[in-house]
Formats: structure tokens, C-alpha cells, sequence
């Protein structure tokens, strides 16, 4: 029997919803969907800012620069160790080169712990219409890994121009 023929068809007091297919542009393949980043075959949509791959070239990973809080402690535990070295070539004063010492050290270790703790961000550069542009940049390793590896299968999709 026929659902759209029964009078009873919805029963009573229940909501029926009906999916709806969504036609899907043919050709139109997707790498990678997550985190506001979109990569299809032939764009990369990452929050607003769409890049056409057929002009993406020399595309290139990277790390960004350094925590400003790790440069400084980096800087001050160098200066400390060479006025420690300075001070027990110079003086001979082995209680001051002691002080010294454990000093430039307290500065190296707030480097090492701000380095592990606030990591250096990876970035996705590549030209794009000549001109060279940041693509993507995380702090997660796994999810740029994943959005390199869509955004390479995808160029590599792409159909080689000049050759018929």
C-alpha cells in the first residue's frame, strides 16, 4: 500500500521528516572537513579565506618563531653563563663563579619548560597568484598533518595543464 494514500499516513501525533538529497557537483571530491578547513579537489576553504589550488605552488612547511618568554630567558641564561666563565677566568673568585653559575641556570631551565609548554606553531605557506601567503598555521601537530597531507592529495588530483 501506498504511504501517500493512507489516511493514517503520519499517524497521530508524530512528526515525520524527509530527507532531502543534496546534488553534489560532480567532480567535486573532499579531502579534509574539520576545524572551520575545507579541502576539495579544486579549493581550500580555511575560515572565510578561499585559495583556488590550480594556483597554489611551492607549498612549504614551517615552524613559527620562537615564544617571546623562551627568546628572553634563553638570552639572559647565555649572558649569565658567559659572565660566570668572565668572572672565574678573570677573578678567580670561585664563590661568585658559584653563585653565578646556578643563576644562568634558573634562566636556561624557564626556557626549557616554556618551549615544552608553548610549543613553536607549524605553518602552510605557498604561492598563491604570485604572491606568498600563510595558508594555515596550528599548534597541533596531528590536525596539520592531516590538512597537509588533503591539501598534496588534492593538488595531486588536479589535472595536468599543457598535456592533451
Amino acid at each position: 500500500m501506498n504511504s501517500t494514500s493512507d489516511p493514517r499516513w503520519p499517524p497521530e501525533g508524530r512528526h515525520v521528516t524527509t530527507r532531502v538529497a543534496t546534488a553534489r557537483v560532480p567532480g567535486r571530491r573532499t579531502y579534509y572537513d574539520h576545524h572551520g578547513v575545507h579541502v576539495t579537489d579544486q579549493v581550500m576553504d580555511i575560515v572565510g579565506r578561499r585559495f583556488t589550488l590550480a594556483y597554489l605552488s611551492d607549498l612549504r612547511a614551517a615552524r613559527g618563531p620562537l615564544d617571546p618568554v623562551a627568546t628572553f630567558a634563553s638570552v639572559i641564561a647565555g649572558v649569565m653563563m658567559l659572565l660566570a666563565l668572565a668572572v672565574a677566568i678573570s677573578v678567580d673568585d670561585m664563590a661568585l663563579t658559584a653563585v653565578l653559575l646556578p643563576a644562568g641556570l634558573v634562566p636556561a631551565a624557564l626556557a626549557a619548560v616554556t618551549c615544552r609548554l608553548r610549543p613553536r606553531m607549524l605553518e602552510l605557506w605557498a604561492d598563491y597568484r604570485g604572491a606568498e601567503v600563510q595558508l594555515y598555521w596550528s599548534f597541533d601537530e596531528q590536525t596539520f598533518n592531516q590538512v597537509c597531507r588533503a591539501l598534496v592529495r588534492a593538488r595531486e588530483a588536479q589535472p595536468v595543464s599543457g598535456l592533451r
